[in-house]
């Protein structure tokens, strides 16, 4: 039996709008990708921060401060055979400590007050067999930082940094910014020492 020619002419109509919506439906719709997973995972970046500044932390176990480029290294010897050299400079140098005194202070040519001050002096590196004070090394040093130094003792190994601040009766005055114990002396080793066999006789 053949359909009414109206019947078949919808009939048509039909199948041609199905063909049409199928394809706009398909890019409406798109099929969901997945990403192809990964065989590494990836650390927080506080993870992945390089271990450098640790391990330059521990490279240098010192005293801190003491790597400070604005202090020229200096013998003693040096600095007060030519003392005019070094005025109103930061200066940077070993020795041994002698022991506190007033020699450099209240003096009017280069004034430091010892209500404020105190000074010191450490041992002349030029001579083996005799400890003998550098006295034309002027060190002065602020009262008000007197606790920074209170472990100081007589032949201990330290370093003193610094400004030249005179060079009054051809000496170097210096006012001193950090002592710091680079090795202690033999005294403080021999109170170990007594210790320790106190301590094993206990």
């Amino acid at each position: 039996m053949i359909p009414h020619p109206m019947v078949q002419h919808l009939m048509t109509g039909a199948f041609v709008c199905l063909l049409c919506v199928a394809p706009m439906q398909a890019l409406a719709d798109p099929a969901p990708t997945t990403a192809p997973a990964s065989d590494k995972t990836t650390q927080p970046a506080e993870a992945q921060k390089p271990e450098s500044a640790e391990a330059d932390k521990k490279a240098y176990d010192g005293p801190k401060g003491v790597l400070d480029p604005s202090y020229s290294d200096v013998e003693t010897l040096e600095l007060v055979r030519h003392a005019n050299n070094y005025l109103d400079q930061k200066v940077a140098f070993n020795g041994i400590f002698n022991s506190f005194n007033g020699l450099a202070l209240d003096y009017k040519a280069a004034f430091r007050d010892s209500k404020d001050f105190l000074s010191f002096m450490i041992f002349r590196p030029d001579v083996e067999h005799h400890k003998i004070p550098l006295s034309e090394l002027k060190l002065v040093y602020p009262r008000q930082r007197v606790d920074n130094i209170r472990d100081i003792q007589a032949g201990d190994k330290v370093l003193i940094r610094g400004k030249v601040f005179s060079v009054a009766l051809g000496d170097p005055w210096v006012d001193v910014d950090d002592m710091i114990i680079i090795e202690k002396g033999p005294k403080h080793k021999a109170e170990l020492e007594k210790q320790r066999k106190k301590a094993a006789e206990d």
